[in-house]
């Protein structure tokens, strides 16, 4: 199982949005949560850098082009931001009596308590689909 399809089962297995999730996803496509900051001083100047990726107040992004001031997207939380995974695919959400939420990504399902949650994870198990034929995953 290929980390997007183990990311992809822990989003349906979540009960709501999680941050944790939303961080260990933007790992994946490098972007940083910034959560550790060194506070720098100089020419009289001030201002923070990402210990973690090196990103900081003064506009010098990451080497994934994220400023100290970009968030990971709340891709469990937010039907725009899960979206953002989608990319070329088709795609189309549901919501099935019994089983809640449906989600399907270029012929992957995600089923979920919500449809941001499902999408996320359709989008996921598609790009792991497109990884594998691509021979990477």
């Amino acid at each position: 199982m290929t980390s997007l399809e183990s990311l992809a089962a822990q989003v349906e297995a979540a009960d709501g949005p999680s941050r944790e999730l939303d961080v260990a996803i933007g790992a994946l496509f490098e972007l940083c949560a910034h959560n550790s900051r060194t506070f720098e001083r100089c020419q009289g100047d001030s201002g923070y850098t990402c210990d973690a990726c090196g990103a900081d107040s003064w506009g010098n992004r990451n080497k994934a082009g994220q400023g100290l001031s970009d968030h990971i997207p709340q891709y469990t939380a937010s039907l725009d931001a899960a979206m953002t995974l989608v990319g070329d695919h088709s795609w189309r959400v549901e919501d099935h009596e019994l089983a809640g939420p449906c989600a399907l990504v270029y012929d992957q399902e995600g089923y979920a308590v919500t449809p941001a949650l499902a999408l996320t994870a359709a989008a996921l198990r598609a790009r792991a689909r497109s990884l594998v034929g691509e021979g990477e995953a």
